[in-house]
């Protein structure tokens, strides 16, 4: 057919100012149309309609038309799609079908196509991928965390399995995004799914990115994992799941705030240097835990005595802490008399105290400690000096 109009076209251009010998026009047919197979004509016409079709396949979608599709031919069209335009338009009942019509491995191959196309998708067609177990499970990590932070609110929908999954992927864990975190947090729905996670996966979590649990309210707002939370920071084992870092950095965090004693003593007992590391921050946000009585206590005196022979931690300390320390009868009693001397030597604390905070400490720890040569020594020699502010000096006639 095609032939046909081309030699009607040919022929009324010739026609018009050229005449020809008998064979001269076939001849000139077969030179304009040599090189040109039929079949490959016909192919690249069908292919070019194969894509169109392939790119209203979507929009076009509906029940009866995916009824009729036997299940190769669905995987075949769908692995063919040159994109996944329409998908948000497509009919719920018909999501649905597709969905567990096609094969896991299948959409998983399909959405990786086009990740945009999870943020235009409806809430209810992203539930539907949520509650289907092999599908999340085939998914890339880069397509789940993509409908995590564009709904957090199907997490919920997910099963404890794939949950598990994925957040055992470190990179996956970081690239939830910070508002994703936050709905989860108080997302009533997940806290369920908080609680049936292994504590080892969950003090993984928390080492990867500790800013999770730092984000948690510190104040009075309630959130449905608050009860779980302070179990966990008050579970041995668990705290001895997370690294040294981790905890550092969650004392120096909003968090402390949260942390009761027996979660500050059972970090201590774990980690005896850990106040080695604080900043001056977070050494003030902690004070409690440094003055008070009651709690000091409770640890043991090897530990006390560790962390005042330091001289670096000392140094840092501010006033208030050195005048409640000085006052404090179990870290005296705690140091033993060479310690003691070495502080007096070692440390600058006397730019720090007052000759009241002498005073106190001399009368709370033992006189033979207090009155110890070198220790006496010692103090007259390096502190007292550092002492002789204006303010001391009225302080002594006062």
């Amino acid at each position: 057919m095609w032939r046909f109009v081309f030699i009607i076209f040919l022929g009324l251009a010739m026609s018009q100012n050229t005449d020809y010998e008998d064979g001269d026009y076939d001849d000139d047919i077969d030179d304009l149309f040599k090189g040109v197979d039929d079949d490959e004509f016909y192919e690249s016409s069908s292919a070019t309609q194969g894509k169109e079709t392939g790119q209203k396949f979507l929009c076009n979608l509906n029940l009866d038309i995916l009824m009729r599709l036997d299940k190769e031919e669905l995987e075949r069209t769908a692995l063919e799609l040159p994109s996944l335009e329409c998908l948000e338009k497509v009919p719920l009942d018909v999501f649905r079908v597709l969905l567990d019509s096609l094969r896991p491995t299948t959409i998983a191959n399909v959405t990786s196509k086009d990740m945009d196309i999870l943020h235009r998708l409806r809430l209810e067609q992203l539930q539907e991928f949520a509650m289907r177990k092999e599908v999340v499970l085939a998914s890339d990590p880069v397509v789940v965390v993509n409908i995590i932070n564009a709904c957090p609110e199907v997490v919920a929908l997910v099963d404890i399995e794939a949950v598990e999954k994925f957040a055992g992927n470190p990179e996956f864990v970081m690239n939830i995004s910070d508002s994703a975190i936050e709905f989860l947090m108080k997302d009533d729905a997940f806290a369920h799914t908080i609680v049936s996670l292994n504590k080892t996966l969950v003090a993984k979590v928390v080492t990867v990115r500790p800013q999770i649990i730092a984000m948690l309210p510190t104040d009075d707002e309630y959130f449905p994992t608050k009860s779980y939370v302070t179990y966990l920071m008050e579970d041995p084992k668990f705290l001895s799941l997370i690294p040294y870092t981790t905890h550092v950095y969650l004392a120096e965090s909003k968090f402390r705030k949260r942390l009761t004693e027996e979660t500050a003593l059972q970090v201590i007992m774990l980690h005896p240097t850990l106040p080695l590391s604080l900043t001056v921050d977070g050494i003030v946000g902690n004070k409690k835990y440094f003055t008070t009585e009651s709690f000091l206590e409770k640890i043991p005196c090897r530990i006390l005595v560790r962390i005042s022979s330091s001289m670096r931690l000392v140094d840092r300390l501010p006033t208030s802490h050195l005048s409640s320390l000085a006052r404090s009868s179990r870290v005296w009693s705690c140091m033993p008399v060479q310690a003691i001397r070495r502080l007096m030597k070692e440390s600058h604390i006397g730019q720090k105290i007052s000759f009241a905070n002498v005073k106190a400490a001399a009368k709370t720890m033992s006189k033979a400690k207090s009155l110890d040569r070198r220790v006496v020594l010692n103090m007259m020699r390096y502190q007292i000096p550092d002492m002789m502010t204006w303010d001391n000096f009225i302080e002594l006639f006062n």
